[in-house]
């Protein structure tokens, strides 16, 4: 009897035993720790960037948040390996990779994904500064003479013609010996002694080009002739185009007088005009203008085009926005005196706004009418009513940058309300460049850096390109140039 409560007793020690030992390990697999760090922007107080900054640990399995002075902490993460990431919209951090042992044992290191197992130790509590903004944008690539010099193509005519001219100055050639071993080569390479060796071939080639240059050089001369003929026609801001765009001037051989604008050019074509280069005359005076043919029912006079990013520098003077710059096959200003003479017939015209942004939607908006005033009063911009799927930011601002009225300002001549020349303040390193600014501006279309057309266009919503063009509104009234301060 007595063994048998001996061997019971035993029994149930071992059941405790194992109930314990399983509520230990329990208790283990269930532990959790913290991971803490801080992360610091150069120059840049916490306080800017944290509200829009977080904490990911792997992915988002584990979610943190940073506290005041740029330190934060991530609760309730167990034992592993883990990729701690901080992600913000306006810096890049490197990530970092925290290992924590079922004891609580902690360390941080480089993150390599090639070679996980590879141990670069980084200090803990984790120190990670940012390196920077996030590349947004790639660098445009640039055309060097190394790339020209390699390319295929030129290699093939350069080597040969390398050979040519040094060869003779490395090998003797009145050798007997070197001109034996020479012409058995050649018999080697042409067994067909009825085609002409390579010596001959060149001979001859240049021989017909020397034969042919009489003809050759008349053809030219006719060529010049005709280019001259075309370039007879004397343009005002003939500067706004390269030699080659004459070519593309659609009505440069027109036999009668030029049209007013495009839109007259759009009415006599009924309709079916192209868009491109066309001369028009202003007064007694003829410009080559871009006219867009399709937007907003044609006819319109492109007079401002830019390209976010754009090589063309619009940080100019009063004079080079007086009689305009840039290419008018591209990104230009057609010229504020231009503008003026357009704006200022005895037929009221409308001022046309077309945005375009990164991801292609368009956006428009019409001014009717429009009317820029003359040089004595600094170009003054006059506004009618505003239609359109862009926002109003010439004539309403809710900033209270009201653009209608305002005179234009240019880095050396200053115009603004502002107590500093709003053309000179810089954003990224890139003035505003003229406009015409109130205090300073609730739009900008000539900054090449950011194109600013208040919510439409800014530094949170690109844009990409721009264009700012007049037509006649169809109606009879018309803009005073006066010194009133309403139309």
């Amino acid at each position: 009897m007595m063994a048998v409560e001996v061997v019971v007793s035993r029994f149930l020690c071992f059941l405790l035993a194992l109930r314990l030992g399983a509520g230990s390990e329990a208790e283990g697999v269930g532990e959790k720790f913290k991971i803490e760090g801080r992360a610091v922007v150069p120059g840049v107080r916490p306080q800017d960037w944290i509200h829009t900054a977080r904490v990911l640990v792997e992915g988002e399995e584990h979610v943190g948040f940073f506290k005041t002075d740029g330190t934060f902490t991530v609760n309730d993460v167990p034992s592993g390996s883990y990729v701690v990431e901080i992600v913000s919209p306006a810096y890049r951090f490197e990530p970092v990779r925290v290992d924590i042992t079922s004891k609580g044992k902690i360390r941080a290191r480089h993150v390599n994904y090639l070679k996980a197992s590879e141990v670069i130790r980084l200090p803990y509590p984790i120190q990670i500064k940012s390196s920077g903004p996030p590349p947004y944008f790639l660098k445009r690539e640039t055309w060097g003479w190394t790339d020209f010099l390699m390319n295929p193509m030129v290699m093939m005519m350069i080597l040969p013609l390398l050979i040519i001219l040094l060869l003779p100055k490395v090998v003797n050639t009145n050798d007997p010996e070197m001109r034996r071993e020479m012409e058995q080569s050649m018999n080697m390479l042409n067994p067909n002694h009825e085609l002409p060796d390579v010596s001959e071939f060149m001979t001859r080639l240049f021989s017909s080009k020397s034969s042919k240059s009489g003809s050759g050089s008349k053809a030219g001369k006719s060529g010049a002739l005709k280019r001259s003929a075309e370039r007879s026609v004397e343009l005002k801001n003939a500067h706004l185009l390269t030699s080659k765009d004459y070519a593309h001037i659609i009505n440069m051989k027109q036999e009668v007088g030029f049209p007013n604008d495009c839109y007259e050019i759009f009415q006599q074509s009924e309709g079916k005009a192209k868009d491109g280069l066309y001369i028009i005359q202003l007064m007694k005076e003829l410009l080559v203008v871009y006219c867009d043919m399709h937007s907003a029912e044609g006819g319109w006079t492109v007079v401002q085009h830019i390209t976010a990013n754009t090589s063309l520098d619009f940080d100019r003077t009063w004079q080079d926005y007086k009689q305009g710059f840039g290419l008018v096959n591209g990104d230009h200003w057609l010229g504020n005196e231009f503008m003026h003479r357009l704006t200022s017939k005895p037929r009221a015209y409308k001022l046309g706004i077309k945005l375009i942004g990164m991801n292609g939607e368009m956006k428009w908006g019409e001014y009717d009418p429009f009317l820029i005033e003359r040089e004595e009063a600094k170009y003054k911009i006059r506004l009618g009513l505003y239609q359109g799927t862009a926002a109003d930011a010439l004539t309403q601002d809710t900033e209270a940058y009201i653009h209608d009225n305002q005179k234009f300002t240019t880095k050396d001549s200053d115009n603004d309300n502002y107590f500093q020349n709003c053309a000179k303040l810089e954003l990224n390193g890139i003035s505003g460049g003229g406009w015409w600014y109130n205090a300073c501006a609730g739009a900008n279309l000539n900054r090449r850096n950011i194109l600013y057309w208040q919510n439409d266009c800014n530094k949170e919503n690109l844009c990409k390109y721009a264009w700012m063009m007049v037509k006649p509104n169809n109606k009879q009234g018309k803009c005073s140039d006066s010194s009133h301060d309403e139309l």
